[in-house]
């Protein structure tokens, strides 16, 4: 006899409509009738409760039933590859994320030696020159960008507040900062504008040898810090969330027993 069958008589037996039942378990009346002509199978938790509302035994309810032995194999297994799944998941999360922060201080120490290299080069290059008159060092600003240790920068601009008499302190109204150089990788195939949204290394203003404030901002096309760093952050959400979770079953299993 199929399990359907035998839960039909054992609630009938029991003097229970179908209605009573779904309060019981808290599901649909078309639930359990459903699971009463065979179109579908109770999971192993209702199974469990059935058997303890009806007073069958286990062995009673599935004996020769072999679809639902084979459903209930099925099940039991898939919730044994989540439950593992839910186990390792911190630990994965935990590599990830320890992996991200790894690489995330190698970009981080590259682009401060970049910043460095980049700053002693635009010191030299404004002590020579007065820095609003680009004709005069734009060849060699460019040479400097064509060095090797510069070739990850991809487009950098140049804005310089012309103080007139001359200026010891790097102080002016930021209002009185103009672009007077920007340029591009021809090998990017974006515009500045794009590459704006790329890594930007900081920079620090320098002053000419006229006085004159000099800012320069290097950008670089490196997406995947972003991309590093957002996935730190859902590899720590996500072993959170699963610790939390595979505590929370391990509770519930202890409390069971």
């Amino acid at each position: 006899m199929k399990i359907g069958s035998k839960l039909k008589q054992a609630r009938l037996k029991k003097e229970l409509t179908q209605e009573n039942i779904a309060n019981i378990l808290n599901i649909s009346r078309s639930t359990i009738s459903s699971w009463e002509v065979g179109r579908s199978y109770p999971d192993l938790e209702n199974i469990v409760l059935l058997s303890d509302l009806y007073n069958i035994s286990l062995d009673s309810l599935l004996r020769e039933d072999s679809d639902m032995i084979k459903k209930l194999s099925f099940d039991s297994r898939i919730i044994n590859k989540i439950n593992k799944l839910i186990n390792y998941l911190p630990i994965i999360s935990f590599i990830i994320l320890l992996s991200s922060i790894f690489y995330i201080n190698i970009c981080n120490s590259t682009y401060n030696k970049l910043c460095a290299q980049m700053y002693e080069e635009m010191k030299v290059l404004s002590l020579k020159y007065d820095m609003t008159k680009v004709s005069n060092y734009k060849n060699e600003l460019e040479s400097i960008l064509n060095k090797n240790e510069f070739k990850s920068i991809k487009a950098i601009e140049i804005y310089v507040a012309d103080m007139e008499t001359g200026n010891k302190n790097l102080e002016t109204d930021k209002n009185k900062f103009r672009l007077l150089y920007e340029t591009v990788d021809p090998k990017s195939k974006k515009g500045i504008a794009v590459l704006k949204n790329s890594l930007g290394i900081l920079s620090t203003d320098i002053l000419d040898k006229d006085g004159n404030i000099v800012h320069y901002q290097p950008y670089l096309k490196n997406y995947n810090i972003y991309r590093v760093e957002a996935l730190a952050l859902i590899s720590a959400i996500l072993g959170f969330l699963s610790l939390l979770i595979s505590i929370i079953i391990k509770l519930k299993t202890l409390k069971n027993k």
